[in-house]
């Protein structure tokens, strides 16, 4: 770190302007907006976890160029600029650190089938239907995890089809007694290609599900999880959303609904 230090400080001596005079102020003002502006694109890119070198340069040419611009300033004027640059260049490190720290959780993978996650659907209408013998109480979890979790948070469309076609319906929801330890389950009926579904039974199972305090609630969750699964999502013990594996931690929504990182990701696709 040290090192990097050093070497931004000297950057900054080559670019301190040598000559001396008066600050040209609509040149200052002008490149201290370009800077704000390469600022606030950080913030957005840092918002959905990307990272970006050209970020870092362009951040870097606007507060060398702020320094520079000016018509004859003094020996004075001309250290406040260079320290100017180099407090730029510093955060542009400390941003540009939390933006790798970030960019792993956003690389994770996405419609790459069973056991951990799912295939995409095959568009942004994502139509439902129920199984046969599909348990009425179960519905408004469904209802809930199809038309609050995808369809109010996110691009996806939902529409209920009463035909319930394998060539038709994204999802079939369905309910039986699955193996224990599983509480819900997504597996592909039909394959479009490689990784895109047309059909797929969603089956959840209350006995396995029902074993806490919180059971309405997580019923909604793996039904969440379920669907999240019928558009590509992955599961993993450590997310913060309904994507999260096993039992619901506590009531709050955010763990029947998408976080903003499995919300950017089917957004992306659809």
């Amino acid at each position: 770190m040290l090192a990097v230090v050093q070497s931004i400080r000297r950057r900054a001596r080559e670019h301190q302007p040598r000559a001396r005079g008066r600050l040209n102020g609509r040149a200052r003002d002008g490149h201290g907006m370009q800077i704000r502006n390469s600022l606030a694109r950080f913030s957005v890119y840092r918002s959905v976890g990307y990272h970006s070198g050209s970020l870092e340069s362009e951040l870097w040419g606007s507060a060398v160029m702020w320094g520079r611009r000016t018509e004859s300033p003094t020996r004075a004027e001309g250290q406040m600029r260079a320290r100017v640059v180099l407090g730029f260049l510093c955060l542009s490190l400390a941003i540009s650190g939390s933006l790798v720290q970030t960019e792993s959780v956003a690389a994770d993978d996405f419609a790459i089938g069973p056991p951990n996650a799912g295939w995409k659907g095959d568009s942004s209408i994502h139509t439902f239907c129920w199984g046969a013998g599909f348990d009425a109480a179960l519905q408004n979890n469904a209802n809930w995890a199809m038309g609050t979790s995808l369809d109010r948070d996110t691009d996806i469309t939902d529409q209920f089809d009463v035909t319930c076609a394998e060539g038709a319906t994204d999802v079939e929801w369905l309910d039986a007694n699955l193996p224990a330890g599983t509480r819900g389950q997504y597996s592909c009926q039909v394959k479009v290609n490689a990784d895109t579904c047309n059909h797929s039974h969603v089956t959840l199972d209350p006995a396995e599900i029902n074993m806490g305090s919180l059971d309405e609630e997580d019923t909604s969750k793996t039904a969440c999880h379920e669907a999240g699964h019928s558009v590509g999502l992955i599961h993993g013990a450590a997310f913060t959303d309904c994507m999260r594996s096993g039992e619901i931690p506590n009531g709050l929504e955010e763990y029947r609904t998408y976080n903003g990182h499995h919300t950017f990701h089917i957004n992306s696709t659809y």
